[in-house]
């Protein structure tokens, strides 16, 4: 990518050449361009003229020049930093742009492209291939004017051309490296050059965080508000590790949530980065096409993974390609399952790690411990460097406790809470909440002051943000923000228009490059927001959780437990929080088992403890139903590589009990009998941590340091009796000597009997607000994605074969609905069967089944078709969004659904899964457009030119 606002053409009255603006004022260009008096720069971009510069700089043996503007009518545009960088590989197949002005293309610049060769240690060989080999007629160079053009590659300056060789006829440049103008103290001392990056891995690295202001924005590790303190032990440690004469080596920076491991892992990359170590901060969507350019580097390289527990495929990968020598440092809270799942999965991974390690990874794991020392110090600097970035001074407040505190993060949360609750006081029980309330505001006065949304309440901004940043939306195909925000319950009855503009409010709070919405940062203060949205509002995530992503699905499960445990950041959360964040978690993965069950697998693996129970819990509810046991062959299904699959399986088989029944038997038989499973741990394969399954019930164990040991039996106890009853509790099954042992439980246990009967409610019935003496042993949790046959009594069975079916169609934009082969009449009486609806004169993709109990079945389709009573269909409709403000004419018309509508707001209407046609008013040319049963937009290539959103909710419609 060239920052072509950069770009500048240089005039003598001599001679003419280009150059690219370094700083506010300073331009780089070749040295022999000069020749001449009087210089001069133009800048296309800027719609200026000729400005007036003084040479600052010139080097003959470089052939380079620095500029400096000096022309008072010189107004500097608002420009991105600019990246400089040089090349750590071989250079074979590297891609560059040159970016200039050959005189054949004035008066605008032209990007000559091509791949590089080294030529000499200062100079490179940029071989040109965008542009043919055309000889001029009077022998000049087809790019003369481009001396003293930048090179880029991958968005960095890399370079600037000095010559054209006349013998290639316009193939070749010569480029000068930019290293050579950083080792020249002249220059140096003149343009003060930030550091060199890695051009070739510049594509894999993390990206700059947006600076933001909200107490969220300060608190993120990615911004350093606060300076870099201690840790001295640990960094001289890594700084060992890093000059250690091994190979090839990988060390894992453990840690809870809060605990610095990012600021150090950062702090060690910067203190690599000026020993002359290569450093890689991979970042989380980088292609892992190109981990193939690390095996070429050719210098000290360090590899930085933060969040490493979630890209285990993607480690298998890197280090199959890291050279010999590197350092690979990963970044996670654990150091458990998943780890020991990519050393057993990947050979190039369990090369890089000690010999004869062992399955505690003695050596290899790096537990970053609590605050060392007083952390009244800790505090205190926090609490002036917060103070400084908001421009505030002479406040003071009262100092914490000494030792009240040893977690960084909580140490952070209480200078800042204290700091903003002296200049403007929020309410709240604890830091985390002080800052939320803190952090609301700051979404309130955005919204009101830039997008319009005065009037929507703060709690419905709450709600947004929460569902926006737990399932958080890339900018990719499939993933779209309003889809989402449009099943917010508290959002259903919002216009379009506010529905686009919460969404691009969201992204201006919280978007990144590649995201409409990532996560927010950092973490615990994220999850203490979840778990109270969640304990407020149980339903918040009912309506979302169809339209995730497995990436989505994974991310939304992984927070939620994690928003469940009952420490974060050195302080327990409230127990209410606990029970409904577990209920809430429970409640997804049994509604929606082949949506859910592979990421909340995938969500198991990277949290421990108390905070996976309800995870286990309710994939281990999946027993016994025709659901779970597809949703456990979607587990087995292109679950990362083979290996992991047998030893997750072995480690499943009696924690889950119908596991094997789940799984298709060929993959049962092919994982469950490998010799692989000899590595797995008796411990990993033993008795589940979750107390045994009674009767479709909840049960809540309420928190203390310990869970007294059952009793145990001698003998196992005998199965139960055929003929008794099912609804009679079975009889628990002896423990093994290991279970007697106590067992660490501060979170609820939520289990429910493969043998219980599916329920109807659509969401798990629990009182968070009881005090946990007050809550019974029990507490029913019911989940079901739509209500069964069985729990509807059926209608006796009409004379005539023909049930009565109710249809409620007011949903609909356009609601007139019929069933095609009913007859009329008022319920509309039908025979057992399968039927479909029309919606004004369209046949569309919604079907339903009227059983021969008189029941309605919707099988998948309980996204826009629901049932209610057993024989009332009511038809929502899938929302979707037409957005036309890029169409000319002023209204637009969805024929046979809508009049015409403005074409300067967005709109929604609820339709069916269909094809509809859409056209500008007054026109007879329309486009068509198609509602997916999977409830997304879909068109024809063919007039992609005129719409845009496949794939999602929003459809822009546009003049051709």
């Amino acid at each position: 990518m060239i920052p072509d606002r950069r770009v500048c053409e240089i005039y003598t009255s001599e001679s003419s050449g280009s150059g690219v603006l370094l700083t506010d004022d300073l331009v780089l260009t070749a040295n022999h361009v000069l020749d001449g008096d009087g210089v001069q720069v133009r800048f296309p971009s800027a719609d200026g003229g000729f400005l007036d510069c003084e040479v600052r700089w010139r080097s003959t043996e470089l052939d380079a020049a620095v500029l400096r503007i000096v022309d008072e009518t010189w107004v500097l545009p608002a420009l991105p930093p600019l990246r400089w960088g040089r090349f750590v590989t071989g250079l074979g197949g590297t891609s560059a742009s040159a970016a200039g002005f050959p005189e054949w293309h004035l008066p605008d610049w032209a990007g000559a492209s091509g791949v590089l060769e080294a030529l000499d240690p200062l100079h490179l060989i940029l071989h040109v291939r965008s542009w043919p080999r055309l000889p001029r007629a009077d022998g000049r160079s087809l790019w003369r004017g481009m001396s003293g053009a930048a090179l880029f590659s991958e968005g960095l300056l890399t370079g600037l051309v000095v010559a054209d060789p006349p013998e290639s006829e316009g193939g070749r440049l010569t480029v000068l490296r930019i290293e050579a103008l950083v080792a020249d103290p002249g220059f140096v001392s003149e343009v003060d050059p930030p550091r060199l990056e890695a051009a070739e891995i510049a594509a894999l690295q993390r990206r700059p965080v947006p600076v933001r202001t909200s107490p969220a924005g300060l608190l993120r590790a990615e911004a350093e508000v606060v300076p870099f303190h201690g840790r001295a032990e640990e960094l001289a440690r890594l700084r060992e590790w890093l000059d250690s004469p091994a190979p090839a080596d990988v060390r894992v920076l453990i840690g809870p949530g809060g605990q610095g491991k990012t600021r150090v892992a950062r702090e060690l990359a910067r203190r690599a980065k000026e020993a002359g170590w290569v450093v890689a901060e991979l970042r989380e969507d980088a292609p892992a096409a190109l981990f193939e350019r690390f095996s070429d580097v050719r210098e000290k390289l360090l590899v930085v993974v933060d969040e490493a527990e979630k890209q285990r495929d993607r480690l298998a990968r890197l280090a199959a390609v890291l050279p010999r020598g590197a350092r690979l440092l990963l970044v996670a809270r654990t150091g458990g399952a998943w780890l020991r799942e990519l050393a057993v999965a990947s050979e190039p991974f369990a090369a890089l790690l000690p010999a004869g390690w062992t399955q505690t990874f003695d050596g290899v794991l790096f537990e970053l411990g609590p605050v060392s020392g007083d952390p009244r110090v800790v505090f205190r600097g926090a609490f002036k460097a917060f103070a400084r970035s908001l421009g505030l001074s002479e406040i003071s407040v009262k100092m914490p406790n000494q030792g009240a505190l040893r977690n960084v993060l909580a140490i952070h949360m209480e200078a800042l809470a204290r700091l903003l609750n002296a200049v403007d006081p929020a309410p709240g029980a604890d830091p985390a909440s002080i800052l939320l309330e803190h952090e609301t505001r700051h979404w309130s006065r955005r919204a009101r002051a830039k997008y319009g949304l005065g009037d929507t309440p703060a709690p419905i901004l709450r709600q947004a943000v929460v569902v926006a940043t737990l399932c958080t939306v890339r900018r990719r195909p499939g993933e779209n923000l309003v889809d989402l925000l449009d099943q917010v319950p508290a959002l259903a009855a919002l216009p379009a228009v506010t529905m686009v503009a919460l969404a691009e409010w969201i992204t201006d709070l919280y978007g990144e490059a590649g995201w409409q919405c990532a996560a927010m940062r950092p973490e615990p203060l994220h999850e203490h927001l979840v778990g109270i949205e969640i304990a407020d509002h149980p339903g918040l995530l009912d309506g979302v959780a169809p339209l995730l992503t497995e990436r989505q699905a994974g991310e939304m499960l992984t927070v939620l437990a994690r928003a469940g445990a009952p420490v974060s950041a050195g302080r327990r959360r409230d127990y209410r929080v606990v029970i409904a964040v577990a209920a809430a978690v429970d409640a997804l993965i049994r509604r929606f088992p082949g949506r859910m069950a592979r990421p909340a697998w995938f969500a198991a693996g990277l949290v421990e403890g108390p905070a996976a129970e309800p995870l286990h819990a309710a994939l281990g509810a999946l027993d016994r139903t025709e659901a779970s046991a597809g949703a456990f062959r979607t587990i087995a299904q292109g679950w990362g590589t083979r290996v992991a699959l047998r030893q997750r399986l072995a480690a499943a088989v009696r924690r889950y009990p119908g596991l094997i029944r789940g799984l298709a038997s060929g993959v049962a038989v092919v994982a469950l009998a490998s010799p692989l499973l000899l590595l797995v741990p008796e411990s990993e394969a033993g008795e589940p941590r979750v107390l045994p399954f009674r009767d479709g019930v909840v049960t809540v164990v309420p928190p203390s340091p310990y869970v007294a040991p059952p009793s145990r039996s001698a003998s196992p106890s005998p199965s139960p009796s055929p003929s008794r009853s099912r609804s009679a509790s079975p009889r628990r099954p002896a423990l093994s000597a290991r279970s007697a042992l106590p067992v660490r439980s501060v979170a609820p246990r939520v289990s429910r009997s493969p043998l219980a009967p599916r329920p109807s409610s659509p969401s798990p019935v629990l009182s968070p607000s009881a005090s946990p003496s007050a809550l019974p042993p029990t507490a029913s949790a019911r989940s079901s994605a739509v209500p069964s046959s069985s729990a509807v009594p059926s209608p006796s069975a009409p004379s005539d074969g023909r049930f009565p079916v109710e249809v409620d169609a007011s949903a609909l934009t356009a609601s007139d609905v019929e069933i095609r082969g009913a007859a009329g009449g008022t319920p509309a009486r039908l025979k057992p069967g399968r039927y479909q609806l029309r919606t004004a004169g369209i046949d569309t993709d919604a079907w339903f089944t009227v059983t021969s109990t008189g029941q309605i079945d919707v099988g998948s389709r309980a996204e826009y078709l629901r049932v209610r009573h057993g024989n009332r269909l009511i038809v929502k409709g899938v929302r979707i969004t037409i957005d036309a403000r890029e169409l000319e004419s002023p209204k637009y018309v969805v024929d046979g659904i809508t009049s015409a509508r403005t074409a300067r707001t967005p709109h929604s209407v609820r339709l069916l899964p269909a094809r509809y046609h859409l056209r500008e008013s007054g026109s007879r040319t329309s486009v068509a457009f198609v509602v997916t049963e999977d409830a997304v937009l879909g068109y024809d290539p063919d007039h992609a030119a005129r719409l845009s959103g496949a794939g999602t909710r929003t459809l822009r419609f546009r003049t051709g």
